[in-house]
């Protein structure tokens, strides 16, 4: 018993790192497409990194426990991408919330041609529903309302504003500054302040330790 919970536990921790590590963080330079660059994309670019979707057929009918180990697994990690996926999304929004409130600058709305995160109901575990705005409308004091989206199907779909989150990083988030050595230097370190946290810190110890436990409320 030990054992296959340890298996199970080296299975997890890792597509749970899958997740975070798949998150959108900024658009490429062609605006055309929802293209975005990824934390993985600095190890491996272009890598899948999820547990494929269960298909009962490709089973052996005699693997049950097998096929309920997978389907446990599942179940967790599905679990834990929602819960990610809500809270990744509103850090977004109280984000950019804060930058609309401050005084010192003018506020940030989406433009035409922005890559942003849709939300949407039930999106598939670490599938990001990415758009590219090719139109807005505004009200009568010249904010934007609503937008239409191009999404990487081709359709174009109408969404609220309050429904499009900006990407984790933006192009427009750096200062103007002089090009010198310390300005140069100083972007080529990583600032771990500038990348988002969600506001709800989620313990990924007591995460480890419930499923350990084998509750079935891994999650609550």
């Amino acid at each position: 018993m030990l054992t296959r919970k340890l298996l199970q536990l080296q299975t997890l921790v890792p597509e749970i790192e899958a997740i975070l590590n798949a998150r959108p963080l900024t658009s490429l330079q062609d605006t055309s497409t929802a293209q975005v660059l990824k934390p993985i994309d600095f190890i491996s670019p272009s890598v899948e990194l999820q547990i494929p979707p269960f298909d009962q057929s490709s089973l052996d009918s005699i693997a049950g426990r097998l096929v309920d180990w997978y389907r446990q697994t599942i179940k967790i990690l599905d679990r834990f991408w929602d819960i990610w996926y809500s809270d990744y999304l509103a850090a977004l929004a109280d984000r950019q919330q804060k930058r609309i409130k401050q005084t010192r600058s003018a506020p940030q709305f989406p433009k035409v041609s922005d890559v942003v995160l849709v939300a949407e109901k039930n999106v598939p575990r670490g599938k990001w529903p990415l758009g590219v705005i090719t139109g807005i409308a505004y009200d009568s004091l010249k904010r934007p309302r609503s937008a239409t989206v191009r999404m990487p199907n081709g359709h174009q779909l109408q969404r609220s504003i309050n429904h499009l989150y900006p990407l984790e990083v933006t192009a427009d988030e750096s200062p103007a500054e002089s090009v010198d050595s310390k300005v140069v230097h100083a972007r080529l370190r990583p600032h771990v302040s500038n990348l988002l946290v969600p506001r709800r810190k989620f313990d990924l110890i007591r995460f480890i330790r419930i499923y350990c436990s084998g509750t079935q409320r891994v999650l609550t």
